[in-house]
C-alpha cells in the first residue's frame, strides 16, 4: 500500500518489539490504516521488524520505516570544534552524518534488514540531522567548499565566531551554504533509493541553522509540512483530536499518532474516522492565502553563532510577532522563500525582518512593485547581502524605504538596553508606485503601546488588500482553499473556551455564492447551511454567516456557486429545515422566534410565540453508580418534555465520552462540547436509565451532570 493510499488517514507511530501481533489486530479493528515503525539501527531485532511487516500484510496495514541511528563508528556524524585553533572536528555520538557522501545509500542499505518486501514508505526524523550542534561538519567539507566558493575554508574559519571582520558574514553564509547543499544531496539520494523501492519518501530534515531563530512550532510545521509527517504523542483522547485539528490548520497533511498499548478501541475507531475526513478537507484544491510571509533564512545564516546573537533572535521574535498580527487580524498566509521574491505567489509580501537580502531579491522586490505589488516591511531591513555586509545594498533600500536602514537596528537596541531611541522611529512610512504598487515600513516592536501597534499594522494591511475572512473574533483562524467547483473555508477555534461570532467570507472568483454546505467531520457528511446573508458586489460582496465553535473545534464550510437551495438571511435560532411553507428548528435559549428571507427582492420576516425553556433536570455527582469505567443513573423526564429535544449535558473531561440511554447508543464524543442528543431514546413522565462510559483508564467520574429541554419551532410562512 502507497503513501497515496494512506495519506488520507494517519498512520500510528509505534516502536519495533516483538509480539506485536494482538496491538496490530486491534488497530486493523479500529480502522487504522498504516504503521509507521521506529527502528533502531544496529540495535533492534530485524526478526522482529520482519514479522510486524508480515502482520501488517496480512491486515492490509501499510507498513512505514522510521530509521534512528545509533551509535555507529562508520556513519557517525562530527562537529567543528571552534574552540582549538585552528578548529578540530570531533564525532558527534548517537547522530547519522547525513553530510557523508554516501550517508543516503548507507542508510537504505542498513534497512533492507529490516523487511522483506520495500515499505509503502520511509520517514527520516530529526535524529539523522546535526541540528544541535554548532557546526557540523563532514571529511569531504573542504573539497564541496572550494568546488562551490573558490577559496580554501580553513583560511577563514574565524569568521564563524567572529562579529566584526570584513568577510564574517559572507563566509558564515558560504558555511551554511555548502552544509545544506549537502543536505540536499543526501535527501535528493533517499528519494532516487526510495522511488527505486516504488516506496514514498518522507522527512523532517530542515536547515540547523534555523536554531538561531528559535521560532514556534507552528511557523515550522509550515514550512516542512510538504515533505514531513508530523507526529503526534497521546495523553488523552481530547488532546489527541485537539493537536490533529492544529496540525492540520497549519497545513501539516501526514501524520502519525502515538497511541497506548491498552488503547480502546471504541474511541480510536472514532478518531480514525475524523481524522480521515479532516485530511480529506484540501483533497484536490490550491491554497488561496493572499499574504505571503518571507521566510529570513539569509539572516540566519548571516548571524548564526553558537553563543547566540541578537540580530537572528530579533527576527525570530519580529516573525512571531508578525505571526500573531496576521492569525488574529485573519489574513490567510503563506511562507515566502528568497527564492520565489522574482513573481511572490501573493498580493501583499510581508517582510517580518530581514537582516540579510542577496542584492539580486531586493531588485525584485522593488520590480514586483513597479508592476503593481505590495510589500510590508516590519522589523530589521537587510544590511548584509551574499557579499557580506554592503553599502550599496544598504543605501538602496534607505532610498526604497524612506528611512535609514542604520536608524532601525540602533532603535532595536536602544528599546533593548531601554535608552532613548531616535525620534523618527516607529512611524509607518508608505511610498506609492503609479502602477498601484506599494511599500510601507514600520517597526511595531518599537512602539511601547503594542495596542496601538497592532492598530497601525492592522491599517498597513487593509489599505494593501481585502481580507476574504474578517470577524471581532481574534481566537478563530482560518484557511481557505479553491477547487475547480468550490471554495472551502477551515475555521479553527483556537482557544480554550467556545466561542459566538459572526463572519464575512469574501470568495475568489467573482461570481455569486448561490449554497454554503457544511461538512460533518464526524462522518464526512454534507449538509446545507440554511442561515447566511449574502453582500451586493457594490459592497464588497461576499457572504456573512453566524457561528458557534466549541473549544479548539475545527469546522469546514463548502461554498458553491451552481443551482441556489433556500436559505434565511436571519433567525435567532437553530434552524433545521427549509420545505415549502415551514421553517423548522429549535430553540436553546428564552426567545421569540423570527426569521427574515428575501423572496422576490425583498425582506420577508415571520415569527412564532415566545418559547421558554423549561427547568433542566439534574444528575448529583454521588447519584452515578460506577461499574468499571461504566457509570449508571436514573433520572425523570417530565412529560411536559414533548415537542422538545432532549440533551444531556456533561461537564468537559479530558477524556472520550459515550451515552446510552435506555439501552440506546445516543453518541460518542472525544473532545468537548459534551452534548448528547437522547431524544430518540427517553420515555416521557417515567424514570430514563442513562450509562456514561469514560473512554480512558484512569479518568475522573463524570462529576454532576444535566438534562435540559430545547423546544421545537415550526413557523409556517
Amino acid at each position: 500500500m502507497s503513501f497515496a493510499d494512506t495519506e488520507k488517514f494517519p498512520l500510528c507511530h509505534l516502536r519495533a518489539a516483538p509480539h506485536r501481533e494482538p496491538f496490530l489486530e486491534r488497530l486493523a479493528r479500529a480502522g487504522c490504516r498504516g504503521v509507521l515503525v521506529e527502528v533502531q539501527l544496529a540495535c533492534d531485532n530485524a526478526a522482529d521488524v520482519r514479522a510486524i511487516q508480515r502482520h501488517c500484510d496480512q491486515l492490509d496495514l501499510a507498513f512505514w520505516l522510521m530509521p534512528v541511528m545509533a551509535a555507529s563508528s562508520k556513519m557517525q556524524a562530527w562537529m567543528l570544534d571552534i574552540n582549538k585553533s585552528p578548529p578540530r572536528p570531533l564525532p558527534r555520538e548517537g547522530v547519522f552524518n547525513i553530510l557523508q557522501e554516501n550517508a543516503a545509500d548507507g542508510l537504505f542499505d542498513q534497512l533492507q534488514r529490516y523487511y522483506e518486501s520495500p515499505p509503502a514508505g520511509v520517514f527520516v526524523a530529526t535524529p539523522f540531522a546535526p541540528a544541535h550542534e554548532p557546526f557540523p561538519w563532514t571529511a569531504d567539507f573542504e573539497k564541496y567548499f572550494y568546488k562551490q566558493h573558490g577559496y580554501h575554508f580553513q583560511e577563514k574559519w574565524h569568521c564563524l565566531t567572529a562579529t566584526i571582520g570584513a568577510d564574517d558574514a559572507m563566509v558564515r553564509q558560504h558555511y551554511w551554504e555548502t552544509i545544506n547543499a549537502r543536505v540536499q544531496v543526501f535527501l535528493a539520494r533517499c528519494d532516487e533509493r526510495a522511488q527505486q523501492a516504488k516506496s514514498t519518501f518522507r522527512h523532517n530534515v530542515m536547515e540547523p541553522e534555523l536554531a538561531a531563530f528559535s521560532l514556534p512550532d507552528t511557523l515550522l510545521q509550515r514550512r516542512r509540512a510538504a515533505h514531513s509527517v508530523e507526529i503526534i504523542p497521546f495523553e488523552d483522547w481530547p488532546q489527541l483530536l485537539n493537536a490533529t485539528f492544529a496540525c492540520r490548520i497549519n497545513d501539516a497533511r501526514h501524520l502519525a499518532v502515538e497511541l497506548p498499548e491498552d488503547f480502546e478501541e471504541e474511541p480510536a475507531r472514532r478518531y480514525f474516522t475524523i481524522a480521515h475526513h479532516v485530511a480529506e478537507l484540501p483533497e484536490n484544491s490550491e491554497n488561496a492565502a493572499q499574504v505571503g510571509m518571507l521566510f529570513p533564512l539569509r539572516s540566519a545564516r548571516t548571524h548564526y553563532h553558537p553563543d547566540s546573537h541578537r540580530y537572528p533572535r530579533w527576527v525570530g521574535e519580529d516573525m512571531q510577532r508578525v505571526q500573531d498580527y496576521l492569525d488574529t487580524m485573519h489574513y490567510d498566509y503563506r511562507l515566502v522563500e528568497e527564492t520565489e521574491l522574482q513573481n511572490p505567489p501573493c498580493e501583499l509580501l510581508v517582510i517580518p525582518s530581514a537582516t540579510a537580502l542577496a542584492a539580486e531579491s531586493w531588485e525584485h522586490i522593488e520590480a514586483w512593485i513597479g508592476r503593481g505589488g505590495k510589500v510590508a516591511c516590519a522589523g530589521l531591513l537587510p544590511r548584509w547581502s551574499e557579499r557580506g555586509r554592503d553599502a550599496e545594498l544598504e543605501d538602496r533600500v534607505s532610498r526604497a524605504t524612506k528611512q535609514t536602514v542604520q536608524d532601525i537596528y540602533d532603535g532595536y537596541l536602544a528599546w533593548e538596553r531601554g535608552t532613548a531611541m531616535p525620534p523618527h522611529i516607529g512611524y509607518p512610512i508608505f511610498s506609492e508606485d503609479i502602477s498601484g504598487g506599494r511599500l510601507c515600513s514600520y517597526t511595531p516592536r518599537l512602539n511601547h503601546d503594542a495596542e496601538d501597534a497592532r492598530l497601525r499594522m492592522s491599517q498597513i494591511w487593509r489599505e494593501s488588500l481585502h481580507s476574504d475572512f474578517s470577524s471581532q473574533n481574534p481566537h478563530v483562524l482560518y484557511r481557505h482553499f479553491t477547487a475547480p467547483e468550490a471554495e472551502h473555508f477551515y475555521l479553527y477555534n483556537n482557544s480554550d473556551q467556545p466561542q459566538e461570532l459572526k463572519a464575512r467570507w469574501i470568495p475568489a472568483r467573482p461570481d455569486a455564492v448561490r449554497q454554503i454546505n457544511t461538512i460533518d467531520l464526524n462522518d464526512g457528511a454534507v449538509s446545507p447551511c440554511l442561515v447566511w446573508e449574502a453582500f451586493p458586489a457594490l459592497e464588497g460582496g461576499g457572504i456573512s454567516l453566524p457561528l458557534s465553535l466549541a473549544a479548539r473545534e475545527l469546522r469546514a464550510y463548502e461554498l458553491r456557486f451552481e443551482a441556489e437551495t433556500p436559505h434565511l438571511e436571519r433567525a435567532n435560532f437553530v434552524v433545521e429545515a427549509i420545505e415549502g411553507e415551514s421553517i423548522r428548528g429549535y430553540a436553546r435559549e428564552n426567545i421569540l422566534p423570527f426569521c427574515v428571507m428575501e423572496q422576490s427582492g425583498k425582506s420577508m420576516r415571520w415569527t412564532a410565540p415566545k418559547v421558554l425553556l423549561p427547568a433542566p433536570q439534574f444528575i448529583d455527582e454521588d447519584e452515578w453508580q460506577e461499574d468499571k469505567s461504566t457509570f449508571t443513573a436514573e433520572i425523570f423526564v417530565p412529560a411536559e418534555w414533548e415537542n422538545h429535544r432532549v440533551i444531556l449535558e456533561m461537564r468537559p473531561a479530558r477524556t472520550a465520552v459515550q451515552v446510552h440511554c435506555n439501552g440506546q447508543k445516543c453518541g460518542l464524543q472525544l473532545a468537548p462540547p459534551f452534548l448528547f442528543d437522547l431524544s430518540a431514546a427517553v420515555r416521557l413522565d417515567e424514570m430514563n436509565q442513562v450509562n456514561v462510559q469514560l473512554w480512558q483508564n484512569g479518568a475522573d467520574e463524570p462529576g454532576p451532570a444535566r438534562l435540559v429541554a430545547w423546544p421545537e419551532i415550526d413557523i409556517n410562512k
